[in-house]
């Protein structure tokens, strides 16, 4: 019995979350937001967009739903109704940090 997913599961999951975070954004951007930040308890209090940088689903982190919330973190441009994005962006620890920027910049090249 293999526990792992196959290659072919991890493509079909990374793309169906790429298309339901799609689906979100057009309809609520910052609903959408709230969503990627958002702990999940049953994930150990893990966001949505620090498991998909620990997956490595590129995809996923350079949708404009995620680099949005990146921009409005890094340039302080949140406001008062979703300052708790501060507070849950310490999740992201200096691994997750990292990744998430070579993810960035594999991206654009």
């Amino acid at each position: 019995m293999n526990l792992f997913p196959s290659h072919g599961e991890c493509s079909f999951f990374e793309d169906l979350s790429v298309g339901l975070l799609a689906e979100c954004h057009s309809s609520d951007q910052r609903k959408t937001i709230r969503l990627l930040i958002r702990e999940l308890p049953g994930f150990g209090k893990t966001t949505t967009l620090k498991m998909a940088v620990q997956a490595d689903n590129k995809n996923f982190v350079a949708h404009p739903a995620c680099q949005n919330l990146l921009t409005e973190i890094w340039t302080g441009k949140l406001t008062d109704d979703n300052h708790k994005y501060k507070v849950s962006f310490h999740l992201l620890d200096i691994w997750s940090l990292h990744a998430l920027i070579h993810l960035i910049s594999s991206a654009s090249t």
